[in-house]
């Protein structure tokens, strides 16, 4: 009985664990849980890129150019949504002031 990993137990990891992070956005209601929540969809589109890039002989650098500029995408947004969560605070702050 053979005990290797293939390409179908990556997918399926990443299938999990998108199908986690959805419901994490559409259920919470607190923007830093929604934006943990996108963190786990974004690492389950990098390991599918991954296992994609991996196991067919083709698409070697593909897959690792694409997961770099999901990262880039992922930092920018983290910036952007501290950053609107930040003057969200600080508005809310200044009324109760």
């Amino acid at each position: 009985m053979s005990s290797s990993i293939g390409i179908f137990h990556f997918l399926v990891l990443g299938i999990i664990l998108f199908v986690i992070g959805f419901f994490g956005v559409v259920i919470s209601e607190k923007p830093i849980k929604i934006l943990l929540s996108i963190g786990v969809i974004f690492g389950s589109v990098c390991i599918n890129f991954v296992a994609v890039s991996k196991y067919c002989d083709g698409l070697k650098t593909e897959g690792n150019t694409f997961v770099i500029f999901i990262i880039l995408v992922f930092l920018i947004h983290i910036i952007i949504f501290s950053s609107l969560i930040y003057n969200m605070y600080k508005k809310a702050k200044q009324r109760t002031d």
